[in-house]
């Protein structure tokens, strides 16, 4: 269940990151993927060619909008937050067979993929995708700040 209101989510965020210290890094991937597979979905929240305009974490859980791209973006800001984690993350625009684009996190040099299955971190071999554009780890750290 997702938390209700900014405080709420706020508080359900950190301590997801905390729940994850200390955890086997696949075990860590698929929580915090369960955790964000939870988020309201709407249609249309954050724009893939408006990367200036995304949104900080906080904006984003202030926000409360969630379509796949800001579930990736959440998911990526989760990972790049944890200490106990250190691994490189990329988010993708992909498309596969069904000619859709769709918004992924690639993570540990493209090993494990998120926003894939909306509740588990899978391994890259288990897809098959084109990657049509990413952003790296930099830019979504300069969000964070």
């Amino acid at each position: 269940m997702w938390p209700v209101g900014y405080e709420e989510c706020l508080q359900s965020w950190v301590q997801l990151r905390q729940d994850c210290k200390n955890k086997p890094f696949r075990e860590q991937l698929n929580q915090i993927a369960g955790w964000w597979g939870h988020a309201p979905r709407v249609k249309h929240a954050v724009h893939w060619h408006d990367k200036d305009n995304w949104p900080n974490p906080w904006e984003l859980l202030a926000d409360n909008s969630y379509d796949e791209l800001a579930i990736a973006l959440g998911i990526s800001y989760t990972i790049l937050m944890l200490d106990s984690i250190n691994t490189t993350v990329e988010l993708a625009q992909a498309k596969d067979g069904t000619a859709s684009d769709f918004y992924i996190v690639l993570v540990d040099d493209q090993k494990y993929i998120l926003n894939y299955d909306p509740w588990l971190a899978v391994n890259s071999e288990q897809t098959d995708f084109t990657i049509l554009n990413t952003v790296d780890q930099d830019q979504l750290l300069k969000k964070i700040g």
